[in-house]
């Protein structure tokens, strides 16, 4: 540390580079001060003069002296930062077993490149033959305003959903899937869209792995929602063929998400029932009729015990 003594006045501390360091030093500079003011005193008025410009001038170089020693002298204190620590991969992923060499995974959509943004100019045509007359214009009236508000505001989120909504209506559900992708690049969680894409894909574009791939990315963000399950069940039951197996697979992935959910019960139990697996069926029976008891829901308690009753011994 650099120790300066100034008039007899010993600095109060030792803290190298801390605020006690100049602190010390100042109070040396204005014992300085002191003897010059007394110096003064003692001396004719010329002399004063010539004195206080000479004093100042040697202040200011042991002001200006103590600044650049206190900055390049580093601080005993002075620590490099720890390092930062390594980056971690944070997506999280489900999924449940079933009976095979499968998993029905539940897993965010896969990141992408932004998608561009759609062309607003697309031409308006109305594909669907059942839409006409008023209710034709009024689709289209609507679907002019959600285009005049994108081209406004880019990030105008309710516009996008609004051109996806109306150009499904007139049967452009290329336009439709484009408008909706293209909200998921600024709301990457939004269920809505997730299951509005899901249901277009399965129902329209009839592209079976780009439904499960959002109604997958749907379950994940809605996990308590019955919707999820149910549709995609019916996707694997009804339509994607080729994964038919796991149909009962996210049935009870929805059970062991919502214990209590009577609706995927009697889906399940059905399903067996349709199988031939009597002894599935009836567990999934039997659970569902607990809870129907339990919500003193006797209509549907009746009715399942009446399909229990049916299935063969």
């Amino acid at each position: 540390m650099l120790r300066r003594y100034v008039g007899g006045l010993k600095p109060k501390t030792t803290l190298r580079g801390g605020f006690w360091f100049i602190l010390s030093e100042v109070e040396g500079l204005l014992r300085v001060l002191q003897i010059i003011n007394f110096s003064i005193k003692m001396q004719s008025t010329m002399n004063t003069k010539k004195i206080v410009i000479g004093m100042l001038v040697v202040g200011a170089i042991i002001v200006v002296g103590l600044f650049y020693s206190f900055k390049k002298t580093p601080s005993n204190t002075d620590t490099p930062p720890p390092p930062s620590p390594p980056a971690q991969n944070q997506d999280n992923q489900t999924g449940v077993e079933g009976i095979g060499d499968y998993t029905v995974k539940v897993e965010p959509v896969t990141p992408i490149s932004p998608i561009p943004k759609p062309d607003l100019d697309r031409a308006i045509v109305v594909s669907d033959k059942s839409l006409t007359g008023d209710a034709a214009n009024t689709v289209i009236a609507n679907l002019k305003i959600a285009l005049a508000a994108a081209k406004k505001n880019a990030a105008d989120y309710q516009a996008w959903m609004d051109i996806g909504l109306y150009r499904k209506a007139i049967g452009d559900y290329q336009g439709s899937s484009e408008a909706w992708l293209y909200v998921l690049n600024f709301q990457k969680q939004n269920f809505v869209v997730m299951n509005n894409l899901a249901n277009l894909y399965a129902q329209n574009l009839k592209d079976y792995s780009k439904a499960e791939k959002y109604y997958l990315a749907f379950i994940t963000e809605q996990q308590s929602n019955v919707d999820g399950y149910i549709n995609l069940y019916q996707l694997y039951r009804n339509q994607y063929k080729e994964k038919s197996i796991q149909a009962s697979e996210i049935l009870k992935q929805g059970i062991a998400k919502i214990p209590d959910s009577i609706t995927l019960m009697i889906e399940l139990a059905r399903y067996y029932k349709t199988t031939n697996d009597v002894k599935s069926a009836r567990t999934y029976y039997e659970q569902a009729i607990a809870v129907a008891v339990k919500n003193k829901n006797t209509e549907i308690e009746k009715s399942l015990r009446e399909e229990l009753a049916g299935l063969p011994n």
